[in-house]
């Protein structure tokens, strides 16, 4: 026995420890190849590489499917599996209110005497909670902003002067099941015509302006895409709101105090106030409802107190 246990301790003595040759390799965080961390989407890539590169770049919006179908369909299906344990239950309860009736009126009697219950309801439980999660998070996905026109035409543009997939994996076919990750953006009507108008009139003078440095070099990698920054296209917009909301304020005080300047007031003179201040109130609201994202209750608001200065205006010039 003594000798046995020599010969293990000499054994593991002369016993060489295993080398492991494994390179392991790591990613220094401090000097990422420019390459890796800032690469171009022109220089990713053909296929899945480029277009993720694209959506990621710059100021385009990530546009995926939301598969509604698949969602309503999943949903109906549980929605009837639900159905069925709601029936299996309803029949066990009317079962034991004749033969077991305390059952139910005591659930720590019904788990002893009878496991099948218990199981009904730990399958309702879960299938329930697998139903709510899937309702809720069909929701959220139906709340995402869907992607405007102009974003449309943006990646179906690139879509098809790239060919990034093949055509089985296209999911541009349906533009209603779209949607856009991200917080919503203030995309209104007046950007997708400014938006309009650079690409269709583009010249150097223009991309210098309402471009940045990398939409330039995007210009000059890609010849057949315009793209322009979206920080400067809505500062140009803005200008133009104001522009034309100082406009409205201010245009109609004019005429309004020649009106009422008048020795006498008559029938004419009102119908012309009253058809000016609705009119100028109607364009107010027009130019709020195409140049921003307002909800219909805050164009309401605005509008009204728009046509309270107008009147209170007639009312002290008037007095």
């Amino acid at each position: 026995m003594g000798a046995a246990k020599d010969d293990l301790e000499s054994a593991r003595g002369s016993a060489s420890p295993v080398e492991d040759n494994t390179e392991v390799r790591t990613i220094d965080l401090e000097n990422l190849p420019e390459g890796y961390a800032k690469c171009h989407y022109m220089d990713a890539p053909d296929g899945y590489p480029r277009l993720a590169r694209w959506m990621a770049s710059g100021d385009n919006a990530v546009t995926l499917r939301q598969f509604r179908h698949l969602q309503t369909r999943s949903l109906l299906h549980l929605q009837d599996e639900l159905r069925a344990l709601e029936q299996e239950l309803h029949d066990l309860d009317a079962r034991d209110e004749a033969a077991h009736p305390n059952y139910l009126t005591s659930r720590e009697t019904a788990q002893r005497h009878d496991a099948g219950r218990t199981r009904l309801m730990g399958r309702i439980r879960s299938k329930w909670s697998e139903y709510a999660e899937l309702a809720l998070l069909s929701n959220r996905v139906a709340c995402l902003e869907k992607p405007s026109g102009y974003e449309f035409r943006s990646i179906r543009n690139f879509w098809y002067n790239n060919r990034p997939l093949v055509e089985e994996e296209g999911f541009l076919f349906d533009r209603d099941d779209l949607v856009n990750l991200g917080p919503p953006g203030d995309v209104a009507w007046l950007d997708e015509f400014l938006l309009g108008l650079l690409v269709r009139f583009s010249c150097p003078p223009l991309r210098w302006i309402f471009s940045t440095r990398e939409n330039r070099e995007t210009n000059q990698k890609a010849p057949a895409t315009v793209v322009y920054s979206t920080h400067r296209v809505q500062a140009l917009k803005v200008s133009v709101v104001i522009v034309l909301l100082m406009a409205l304020l201010s245009g109609p005080l004019y005429p309004l105090y020649l009106w009422t300047r008048a020795e006498t007031l008559g029938g004419r003179d009102i119908a012309k106030i009253m058809g000016l201040q609705c009119g100028c109130t109607l364009l107010f609201g027009v130019v709020l409802a195409g140049c921003t994202k307002a909800r219909r209750i805050e164009i309401f608001a605005a509008c009204s107190a728009y046509m309270a200065v107008l009147i209170v205006f007639f009312g002290q010039v008037g007095s």
